[in-house]
């Protein structure tokens, strides 16, 4: 008899109980899996009004997780669309994360890197002196470095470096953020030689130059200067 009642109770209370439980147990398992979804619970008792509460928290929590992923995305598409490479390096100097002219840079240079989905995780391939500095002093750094383009060429890139800081004020990482500016500087180079002094600045000085380099090339009357010989004090 009292293993008949103690088999009747368990029922009742599988029933009543234990099952509900479980579908709860599920659903927030579900939700640890970012998979949201409702709890059916018929009836009018506790474990329906909990049920209630649970189903309207995980909307709230959905619709949230929506507007992050949302405003996440509307991110990387901003700066997937910045021409300059953004590059986040660890203290191991690898790539962290970066933005979309980075990997097509390397994919430029290094043909092998874009076939095997290489960039994340790997060592930066660049000079790594501006985040070093950063590294060590913690301030913004900036610098001119020269590199080899995929056209054997010299290029120059304007490096900035910026630190990361965590929650316990630790520089852990490094934002470089890197632009071509050849083309600034053949600019630079040919309004030295023509007689201007500074950098370019303006888009109209930019414009006055170019007229002048096209200018000298098309009637032949100078040999324009190239970046090289300018830089050296060379005006062969």
């Amino acid at each position: 008899m009292l293993a008949l009642t103690i088999g009747v109770l368990y029922i009742v209370l599988n029933h009543l109980v234990l099952r509900k439980l479980r579908r709860l147990g599920e659903a927030t398992e579900q939700i640890g899996q970012g998979k949201f979804k409702r709890v059916e619970m018929p009836g009018n008792d506790e474990f329906t009004q909990l049920a209630e509460s649970f189903n309207a928290m995980s909307g709230r929590l959905e619709t949230a997780m929506e507007e992050i992923q949302g405003s996440k995305d509307y991110l990387e598409s901003i700066i997937n669309n910045i021409d300059d490479e953004i590059i986040v390096l660890d203290r191991d100097y690898r790539v962290v994360t970066a933005n979309a002219a980075h990997f097509r840079n390397q994919a430029l240079l290094d043909p092998d890197c874009a076939a095997t989905g290489g960039g994340t995780g790997e060592s930066h391939e660049y000079d790594t002196t501006a985040c070093k500095h950063t590294f060590d002093n913690g301030q913004v750094h900036k610098e001119v470095q020269t590199a080899v383009g995929p056209d054997g060429k010299e290029r120059y890139v304007e490096v900035f470096s910026s630190p990361v800081r965590n929650e316990a004020n630790e520089i852990h990482q490094v934002i470089e953020v890197r632009r071509d500016i050849t083309e600034r500087k053949l600019l630079e180079a040919n309004l030295a030689h023509r007689g201007f002094a500074g950098p370019v600045e303006t888009e109209e000085t930019e414009n006055l130059a170019l007229i002048d380099f096209e200018s000298q090339i098309s009637d032949g009357s100078q040999p324009p200067v190239t970046l090289g010989q300018a830089l050296h004090g060379d005006s062969r």
